[in-house]
């Protein structure tokens, strides 16, 4: 009897497991290893010490991760990707802005009451030259986005 109360915890487990991916996840899961892009990805916690904290003006607690999926070349079928995964998993369009073949797009999920409700901030851009994809989870505070220029100083991104 406990084998088999064993293997249906097991299995409800698994269940949960999967049920807890998103589209944003396989998206990230399918683009890894892939020798032409780069997934960067940090926990909340490092993205608060990066920008400063609190102290340093960046107030970043709500965020439980940084993900960023890039490629240095225009790809419109993985920005075709990442538009749709964000859309299968509930985010709206706050803002887009398209120049010829160059596009830029802020997607929003607030956080609603279900369990595994996962609400985030979401940049996609393409042009010319890259393809990128920034997604903040968690409880992102508008105020402090433009706090991210700390991080992208600090990674010398911007020499």
């Amino acid at each position: 009897m406990k084998k088999y109360i064993i293997t249906a915890l097991l299995s409800l487990a698994a269940l949960y497991g999967t049920a807890q991916t998103t589209e944003i996840d396989r998206l990230f899961q399918s683009y890894t290893g892939r020798s032409e892009y780069t997934i960067m990805e940090f926990s909340g916690a490092l993205l608060q010490m990066m920008t400063g904290g609190k102290e340093g003006g960046g107030d970043f607690s709500g965020v439980n991760a940084f993900r960023m999926l890039s490629t240095d070349k225009s790809d419109s079928v993985l920005e075709e990707g990442m538009i749709a995964a964000a859309t299968g998993d509930g985010f709206t369009v706050l803002m887009n802005l398209s120049d010829g073949e160059d596009n830029f797009r802020i997607m929003f999920k607030p956080r609603n009451d279900s369990r595994d409700s996962r609400p985030g901030y979401l940049m996609i851009a393409r042009d010319e030259e890259l393809t990128l994809m920034v997604y903040l989870e968690g409880d992102v505070d508008f105020r402090n986005i433009s706090k991210l220029s700390k991080l992208r100083d600090r990674l010398g991104a911007n020499r």
